[in-house]
């Protein structure tokens, strides 16, 4: 995957030498938007990545799981340019600096099952990185971009 990926960056760095930086900005935020989708689709379908439902909730509230509030499942945003994305949350942190998304993401200790949404594998976020299937997703995405600008550049 690394391979590919870095072959791939390489034929979009090369392309946009040509066609200007507005291209790689166009690449990150496709890809970003690829990874957002994935976290979206979490969140609207109560599962992880793969689609294995999160555990029930305890309690009898009504609203969704994670959507007490909306902070954590309605608050993401990308940003891109022409070195690189991200997918963010600021809202993922309680008034008290509790980190819920994290535990909620891996569990916690007292009690808080994992309900993870992020494409991730890893037991912790310091050991974590993006799971084979969204990277997959993004490959794609890269290839995607890569013909159409090659499309352009004829």
């Amino acid at each position: 995957m690394n391979k590919e990926f870095e072959e791939l960056t390489g034929i979009l760095k090369d392309l946009a030498n040509l066609q200007g930086s507005e291209l790689l900005t166009r690449a990150n935020s496709n890809m970003a938007s690829t990874l957002l989708k994935d976290i979206e689709d979490c969140f609207e379908n109560e599962s992880d990545a793969k689609g294995n439902k999160w555990a029930k909730r305890k309690d009898k509230k009504d609203h969704k799981l994670l959507f007490n509030t909306g902070d954590l499942g309605n608050h993401w945003d990308t940003k891109a340019d022409n070195k690189g994305f991200f997918v963010f949350n600021n809202r993922g942190k309680s008034k008290s600096g509790f980190s819920y998304g994290l535990s909620h993401q891996f569990g916690s200790k007292n009690g808080i099952p994992a309900r993870p949404f992020l494409p991730i594998k890893g037991e912790t976020i310091e050991n974590a990185e993006l799971n084979d299937e969204i990277k997959q997703k993004i490959l794609k995405e890269l290839e995607n971009t890569i013909k159409r600008a090659l499309k352009i550049s004829k």
